[in-house]
């Protein structure tokens, strides 16, 4: 019957073999993945902190959120920011150390601190990377996380930094802290220098003391 035949021809110019057929999948295929790409808004909505772990998050969106993120550090919302920091590490891609990178310069501490921690579960050479930069940070206490998040065995590159450090930084704690990544052993500290006040010597009163005492 014509019908037939008519449906016959439609078929074969949608689901043959021939260029008509190729070209139907393509253009069918290429509205699939409009339809499903990674959008601003789908990153923002995995990112608000009542939904919890992000590793579905990551699973769902992948490394196609990776742009989106690099974008989302920089908003005011600081815990969007760190959060935004914390699921870039948890993208096995390469381009998650840009995102890391531009939350490094943002003056919200916290946003640093949260790429710190972030660098932790990279790969060591990444980390070193992102470490590298932040122990030279202006804050005492970010260079004091960043030396102490290190890998057991440091980079040659940091190396340097350390012992600038472990020479130079206005702080004890850091540079005893930066000698210790070194493997150089800690000098000892003095009585007074812990804190802890001399003993009186015998005989004598300890100063504020009653004749009671």
């Amino acid at each position: 019957m014509p019908t037939d035949g008519w449906r016959c021809s439609a078929s074969r110019q949608t689901t043959g073999s021939g260029t008509r057929g190729r070209l139907f999948r393509a253009a069918a295929g290429t509205r699939v993945e409009a339809a499903m790409a990674v959008t601003l808004v789908d990153v923002v909505r995995a990112l608000m902190p009542d939904e919890g772990d992000l590793s579905q998050a990551v699973a769902a969106l992948g490394a196609e959120a990776l742009p989106h993120l690099q974008i989302l550090v920089y908003s005011p919302d600081v815990m969007i920011a760190a959060r935004a920091v914390h699921m870039a590490t948890l993208i096995a891609d390469s381009r998650a150390l840009p995102v890391l990178a531009a939350a490094s310069a943002r003056q919200d501490k916290g946003v640093r601190v949260a790429v710190i921690g972030a660098a932790t579960r990279l790969k060591p050479d990444q980390a070193a990377k992102v470490l590298g930069v932040l122990m030279l940070d202006a804050d005492a206490e970010i260079r004091q996380l960043a030396v102490q998040a290190l890998p057991a065995r440091v980079a040659p590159g940091l190396r340097t930094r350390l012992e600038m450090l472990s020479l130079t930084d206005t702080y004890t704690h850091i540079r005893e802290l930066s000698r210790g990544a070194l493997g150089h052993r800690p000098p000892r500290r003095s009585t007074r220098s812990q804190g802890k006040a001399p003993a009186p010597q015998r005989g004598r009163r300890a100063p504020g003391s009653s004749p009671e005492d």
